[in-house]
């Protein structure tokens, strides 16, 4: 059933589709983040790329096919300015879950070595690459890199995809490739103005794709659980990054997940919240 904020909430993400489009995305992509969340651990590498495989095959109208190219190109562009100040000709640099692997082609002339990992390479066009950029696959956790061979390490977008356990173990790999004192850079939609897939039209928490939508704290305790020693959580600002104190971030979200749903969700569409709960931790190992 349609929540009562459902056209608010598709003007909101400029969402054009029917109800009836979106009730068959909605019934789709929870069977196939269903089968993701209960498929054991040995299987559920396979299980993720037949899962989006099928979820793009059924849903030719799905909004991801749709995203303006410009739109794609401003957010590299503020993730590019965030990261700078940490590039330099005798840097690494690793993308996980690069998708087609534009960001990954822009950082490439501003360090030695850059590296784009993800589960699967069909996204990208591999003669446009720059030469010292290399395409990295993976069965969803492990990261094939050496230890202590990276200086920079983003994903972005990706933690709430990966199954809890697997998000875990992924993490424990960033570390290991990271240098002493590099960074990983981790976007993703903090959960208390979520959900940020499609079951905002259905439901007040997370039952698509997103198999764990985070808040600060279980952010911070999954990366100081795998060993990182420092996590920070900033706004980007052109090429600032206007530190947000941990503990006032905590006091906000725990005011917004006080409100009841329907309150917290309208508050959510507020754009300001949103940038201001979007988390972009820093992790310093």
């Amino acid at each position: 059933m349609l929540r009562s904020d459902a056209k608010a909430q598709q003007a909101y993400f400029g969402d054009t589709r029917s109800e009836e489009r979106i009730r068959a995305h909605y019934v789709l992509e929870k069977r196939l983040a269903t089968r993701l969340r209960d498929e054991p651990p040995v299987t559920r590498s396979v299980a993720y790329s037949e899962s989006y495989s099928e979820l793009f095959s059924r849903l030719p109208d799905h909004p991801q096919k749709s995203v303006p190219k410009h739109h794609r190109q401003r957010r590299i562009h503020v993730v590019l300015k965030t990261l700078f100040p940490f590039f330099g000709h005798d840097k690494a640099f690793l993308e996980v879950g690069c998708g087609d692997a534009a960001l990954s082609c822009v950082v490439a002339p501003h360090v030695a070595r850059a590296y784009a990992l993800d589960v699967t390479d069909a996204l990208i066009d591999h003669a446009a690459l720059p030469r010292n950029l290399t395409v990295l696959l993976s069965t969803g956790t492990e990261i094939p890199l050496p230890e202590c061979s990276v200086d920079v390490v983003l994903s972005d977008q990706l933690m709430e995809h990966i199954h809890p356990e697997d998000a875990r173990k992924q993490v424990l790999e960033v570390v290991r490739v990271l240098k002493p004192g590099g960074i990983y850079y981790c976007i993703t939609p903090n959960r208390v103005t979520g959900p940020h897939d499609i079951s905002v039209f259905f439901d007040y928490v997370a039952t698509g794709f997103h198999l764990k939508e985070y808040d600060s704290a279980e952010l911070v305790a999954v990366f100081k659980a795998a060993g990182f020693r420092k996590v920070n959580f900033f706004l980007p600002v052109g090429r600032l990054r206007i530190k947000i104190p941990r503990l006032l971030l905590r006091i906000f979200e725990r005011g917004l997940w006080a409100m009841p749903s329907r309150a917290r969700a309208w508050v959510a569409r507020r754009r300001v919240v949103g940038v201001l709960a979007g988390l972009n931790a820093f992790a310093i190992k």
